[in-house]
């Protein structure tokens, strides 16, 4: 086993996106926001016998990891002390040219006058594309690749911000190895993880699901420069008789690419996922 300095594993960089971690599971996982993270939890949850506990606890799986989870005495401590005594660290990541189409369309959930921090970061988008916060006006995903260029991408919401952060480049500086689980293979990630470590299989579709995915439509867009500029309906909510939004890869014009990749170019560096085609794209050049 690798020695680790827990002085190099300090509570700013283990605080930010608290790894899931229970002395049940004989290993850590660390997330992110729109990457899959609440299926990812609520499998974890499914592994201790907090499961029950966390699923009555309220709407979002997530209520019960900040009410009780992150609360718990000691909760960042006992984290370096798991990295520290070699406990196997695992990663769900996600494509970053998919994520940042859900992280857009993460703002048109909501009401207008809903109580929820998007409707804040709609308002900023707003004044950055028309000058004013409080016209009930959508924006386009080149509008919020826009707003997102004038920000320090890694000091806003997780919901926008990259993948990857200072605790995974410290560990990469320590040499402590990560496994990458691709939420684009996320259930043969996890039944690998179960063989691994000789868990008894826990079948996702018997597990509360996620309450917030939108629509998607079943036809695809030649055209991903239209798309880049689609205004979606507020809210965008999911089921019957809410508008269906096209899958990541139609919004994907050449120019969309291109941003991304200087945005999250970090992201796409140590994750390890390929440009995606644009073969189809029409329209806008790339600048």
């Amino acid at each position: 086993r690798m020695s680790i300095d827990p002085a190099r594993l300090d509570h700013d960089l283990l605080a930010d996106r608290v790894a899931y971690h229970d002395d049940e599971v004989p290993f850590v996982l660390l997330w992110s926001e729109k990457s899959g993270c609440t299926a990812l939890l609520t499998w974890f949850l499914a592994h201790t016998s907090r499961y029950e506990e966390a699923a009555d606890h309220g709407l979002w799986m997530h209520d019960w990891e900040v009410d009780v989870m992150r609360r718990r005495p000691g909760n960042v401590d006992r984290l370096r002390e798991r990295i520290v005594e070699g406990a196997p660290i695992y990663k769900l990541v996600r494509s970053p040219y998919d994520r940042v189409v859900s992280s857009f369309l993460t703002l048109f959930e909501f009401d207008e006058d809903a109580d929820h921090p998007t409707i804040g970061m709609r308002r900023a988008v707003r004044e950055f594309v028309y000058g004013h916060r409080d016209v009930a006006y959508s924006f386009s995903l080149r509008h919020y690749l826009g707003w997102l260029e004038t920000l320090d991408i890694d000091a806003i919401d997780g919901h926008h911000r990259p993948q990857t952060t200072a605790l995974d480049l410290r560990l990469a500086e320590l040499g402590v190895p990560v496994t990458y689980i691709h939420l684009e293979q996320l259930d043969d990630g996890l039944r690998e993880i179960e063989r691994r470590h000789g868990l008894e299989h826990v079948d996702r579709s018997t597990l509360r699901p996620p309450p917030h995915h939108t629509n998607r439509s079943p036809f695809r867009f030649e055209n991903r420069s239209a798309i880049a500029d689609l205004q979606p309906t507020i809210p965008l909510g999911a089921g019957p008789g809410m508008p269906a939004m096209p899958l990541p890869a139609d919004f994907m014009a050449t120019d969309v690419i291109n941003r991304v990749e200087r945005l999250f170019g970090r992201d796409l560096e140590l994750l390890g996922y390929e440009r995606p085609d644009a073969d189809s794209n029409m329209g806008r050049s790339a600048p």
